[in-house]
């Protein structure tokens, strides 16, 4: 022995009442926490199914409501849809006609160019004439001064003739 405790006694030599009232003791104690649950239901049962149905109405309204706003979800979905498509197509056409401003663009330029070479063309070509102009003028002038001399019964130079095949046909090179 230890500490000068008994030792229980063993197990067979116990005595049977202490099981029994053990036994006894657990019945009481699931039955006095099983009565309040098992009357419960008998006491609340019409107020529970009255509780219950009220539940199951609004849950029923509540669902409806659910089932009206799911709807027109889809239909403001498709409506998103049909919208997209559209915008989509008109994106389409808006990059072609981007694309088609750009090649004109590039034509344009090439057509400005052209026209400037041109311009520059007709600026030199108008340059050109002002000069054959002012040639032709002296060599009117000039052809007009040996007429005079002519028509006075004096004969024309040499040089004076030959100053005027050379001057028509520089012009004529021109």
């Amino acid at each position: 022995m230890k500490g000068g405790m008994k030792d229980p006694l063993p197990p067979r030599k116990r005595p049977w009442t202490t099981y029994v009232a053990l036994v006894f003791g657990m019945a009481i104690v699931v039955l006095v926490a099983a009565l309040p649950t098992a009357l419960w239901p008998l006491a609340t049962g019409s107020a529970m199914v009255g509780n219950c149905s009220a539940r199951l109405e609004g849950l029923e309204k509540a669902l409806a409501i659910t089932n009206q706003s799911l709807s027109e979800a889809h239909g403001q979905r498709d409506d998103c849809k049909r919208q997209l498509s559209l915008l989509q197509g008109k994106a389409l056409e808006l990059e072609e006609a981007l694309h088609n401003v750009s090649r004109l663009q590039g034509e344009n330029r090439a057509l400005q160019a052209a026209v400037a070479q041109q311009q520059q063309q007709l600026e030199d070509l108008q340059g050109s004439r002002d000069r054959l102009q002012q040639q032709n003028q002296h060599l009117q002038q000039q052809l007009q001064a040996m007429r005079s001399l002519y028509s006075d019964g004096t004969r024309l130079p040499d040089t004076s003739l030959g100053l005027l095949v050379l001057l028509l046909t520089r012009m004529l090179l021109l």
